[in-house]
């Protein structure tokens, strides 16, 4: 277990933007988008994000905001790390 706690997460993300992104510089034809949504859809906590929205609704408001913010932090960070993956390549 990771003393970060969202360090997995970006790590993900960044190995799946670099991995993409070598790819489409030996394969000029893969579409960039489609791979990394592809690879990326598999890691979104869409149930999460779902149980969070289900917990407000039954009244359970303090928890479902915990869930939400808590997928939505799982969420930005893989988004970093594509990002990041992104403008490495771009500064290489």
């Amino acid at each position: 277990n990771s003393k970060t706690p969202y360090a997995p997460e970006f790590i993900g993300g960044l190995a799946i933007g670099l991995f993409v992104l070598m790819c489409h510089g030996l394969f000029p034809q893969i579409s960039t988008l489609s791979a990394i949504l592809g690879a990326v859809m598999p890691l979104v906590p869409g149930l999460a994000m779902t149980n969070a929205i289900r917990e407000i609704i039954m009244g359970d408001v303090l928890s479902g905001l915990v869930r939400a913010i808590t997928a939505l932090l799982v969420v930005s960070s893989l988004v970093a790390g594509v990002w990041i993956a992104f403008e490495l390549v771009r500064f290489v």
